[in-house]
């Protein structure tokens, strides 16, 4: 259910990329209800959180330990060619279900599902970088700045040395950030927090489509009552897409294919 992790002597080598899943012939395995058939996304056990699996207290146990040790950092990754993240509020703009592509394969040619796509920035004093198109992987083990993303869409280069490295604006080669290398990996240094005066303001709004996420996929009519009931503070009034994901796992009158 992991990335392949490979660790020696404290040094961890994830690789990620995105593509058509590697040919097989057998039938995809649920990480809900551990049954052949069908993935997680149509399982009707999904959004049901009284919900146990019969599958052993450990397997659940190492199923839940990325969001419990989560790791808030952000690591350059030459390897991945998308901008991925563990944790749901690193998803600063309005989160969507995916379209195009469902999974990310990772170096052992197992797919890890992917939840949302957002975009957010990363914040330090004297300069902001855009992420856009991050996608949202829970079981990632990391969070993966794509370095030729990254480059790409802040027209700057990035200088690896043996104990940090330099971003530098890529047309005056100014540097516009040095980040640290810790554990034999390199990682971006801690964002900076929002104005103490927006703090409540940028850390409580959230979207329409976030509140639907966050309240378990309720119907659009009780998401409505919900919000407006407890007054929670919405930064858009857009209704909600109709998620696939969240349809199929209401079905649950219906036998799996």
């Amino acid at each position: 259910m992991f990335p392949k992790v490979v660790a020696h002597e404290a040094k961890v080598v994830v690789v990620v990329f995105l593509g058509p899943a590697p040919p097989t012939n057998s039938r995809p395995t649920c990480q809900v209800c551990h049954k052949v058939g069908h993935n997680a996304f149509a399982c009707y056990h999904w959004y049901d959180h009284a919900y146990q699996s019969t599958a052993s207290n450990q397997m659940m146990a190492n199923y839940t330990t990325p969001q419990i040790a989560a790791d808030s950092a952000w690591y350059p990754a030459s390897g991945s060619t998308n901008h991925l993240t563990l944790d749901f509020t690193n998803l600063t703009f309005n989160a969507e279900e995916p379209t195009g592509y469902d999974q990310v394969y990772v170096g052992n040619g197992q797919g890890l599902l992917v939840h949302h796509t957002s975009s957010t920035h990363l914040l330090y004093p004297s300069s902001k970088f855009l992420l856009p198109n991050i996608l949202h992987v829970p079981t990632i083990q990391k969070n993966l700045l794509s370095i030729s993303q990254f480059t790409k869409d802040n027209n700057v280069s990035i200088d690896f040395h043996p104990s940090c490295f330099f971003v530098k604006d890529l047309t005056t080669g100014k540097i516009l950030l040095k980040g640290p290398l810790k554990h034999g990996l390199y990682s971006m240094p801690h964002l900076l927090p929002p104005p103490t005066a927006l703090v409540s303001f940028f850390g409580a709004r959230a979207s329409l489509p976030q509140w639907h996420y966050r309240l378990g996929y309720p119907a659009f009519c009780l998401l409505q009552q919900v919000v407006a009931r407890h007054k929670l503070p919405l930064s858009s009034n857009k209704a909600p897409v109709i998620y696939s994901a969240c349809q199929q796992a209401k079905s649950h009158g219906l036998p799996f294919a």
